[in-house]
């Protein structure tokens, strides 16, 4: 696992883009900023804000880390390698040692998604569930399958929690829906 993958390129990447989603959304900027608050009155003895959303139930925080995640590659792409005896995939065969790569960057952007062009929390809500669509299969910013059975990225939740303090220390910061300009 890489330690510093909180301050990989792709981390930084999706802090950045997480930033500039809520400069342009002033009214998920506001939701997000209110849960965290409201997060911080059933946590008043967390140390920071990070805390608070790490003992915290803050859904619409999850599901805009997912969009971030959807939206930005987050971790390596996933890859396998065909062994043994190789195997036939609709019309190509693919031969011992092909190595198989998901393009999750054109799978989180595809049909799986209602507007997949734009930022939408409320995709990841229990109401649309497009992340479920297609036994989950067009969900995959870590990797396939579940923890336990498939290859996902050993970063993964270190990754998520990461972006997620990120985008509630923005948000707790934010005064009258509006991001502080940095001191530069």
């Amino acid at each position: 696992m890489n330690l510093d993958s909180a301050n990989s390129p792709t981390s930084i990447k999706a802090d950045t883009y997480a930033s500039q989603a809520l400069q342009a959304d002033s009214a998920l900027l506001s939701t997000l900023a209110a849960e965290v608050a409201a997060c911080e009155k059933d946590h008043k003895d967390a140390a920071n804000v990070c805390e608070v959303v790490r003992k915290g139930s803050s859904k619409q925080l999850k599901f805009f880390v997912k969009e971030i995640e959807r939206c930005v590659n987050v971790a390596p792409l996933p890859w396998r390698r065909v062994t043994e005896e190789g195997c036939n995939f609709q019309d190509e065969r693919l031969e011992p040692g092909t190595i198989l790569c998901l393009a999750t960057h054109l799978v989180h952007s595809s049909a799986q998604f209602n507007e997949p062009e734009k930022f939408d929390i409320q995709r990841f809500s229990k109401d649309r569930a497009e992340d479920k669509k297609n036994n989950g299969w067009g969900w995959c910013p870590h990797g396939t399958n579940t923890k336990t059975k498939g290859h996902r990225c050993a970063s993964e939740e270190l990754n998520h929690n990461t972006l997620k303090m990120f985008a509630a220390a923005l948000a707790s910061l934010s005064v009258g829906s509006q991001l502080p300009s940095p001191p530069f």
